[in-house]
């Protein structure tokens, strides 16, 4: 079936707050470059992403404020608010609450990965088909991308140690304790550190 009207596309994001945007990225930007930045990378995504075959598009922020409503209004994304707790807590939330729904796949992605486009997204529902978990593995030993069917455990977010490189492998592994089949992607990268951002403005 691979991507039908009915799956959901979740694009996690910061809202454009100073201070508290690419905070890696103020040391060698100041505060204002790294917010700048920030919001280059998101407007990125979802312009990439706006093409994407696909029942529901979906903007999940920190907080919803000006900057965010236009970039839902310009890319024709659905603006939500992001839930309470670590990262593991808010992926787990947003996924379930789209399969609840009624998306019976859904693909959340982060908003700092240059090569997630519409492409690799197709790509990820279409291997829903086969399997149960599709990851989009980043070169930091994290993931930007996960697809998931609607016999989603919740659990597989639990006791992960987020921001460190074992996000991956400890997500696999969680995920085979519950029985679930896993496909990688094609590695892909993201923009946290000074390095990456002369990365992406390299591209």
């Amino acid at each position: 079936m691979g991507v039908d009207n009915l799956s959901a596309l979740a694009v996690f994001a910061r809202s454009a707050i100073l201070g508290k945007a690419k905070t890696r990225l103020i040391p060698s930007l100041g505060a204002h470059g790294a917010l700048s930045a920030h919001c280059t990378l998101v407007e990125r995504t979802l312009r990439q992403l706006e093409a994407t075959q696909v029942g529901r598009k979906t903007l999940w922020v920190t907080e919803i404020d000006a900057c965010s409503q236009r970039w839902a209004t310009e890319h024709h994304f659905e603006l939500l608010s992001q839930y309470a707790g670590d990262l593991g807590q808010r992926m787990a939330a947003i996924i379930r609450r789209l399969l609840d729904e009624g998306s019976p796949r859904v693909c959340l992605v982060g908003s700092d990965c240059p090569c997630i486009d519409a492409a690799y997204v197709e790509g990820a529902f279409r291997q829903l088909e086969n399997y149960d978990l599709v990851l989009g593995p980043a070169e930091d030993g994290g993931y930007g991308l996960i697809a998931i069917k609607d016999n989603f455990p919740a659990a597989i977010f639990q006791s992960i140690r987020w921001g460190t490189g074992e996000v991956l492998q400890q997500t696999l592994s969680c995920s085979k304790k519950y029985g679930m089949s896993a496909y990688l992607l094609d590695e892909i990268w993201d923009v946290d550190t000074p390095h990456d951002w002369q990365r992406f403005t390299k591209t």
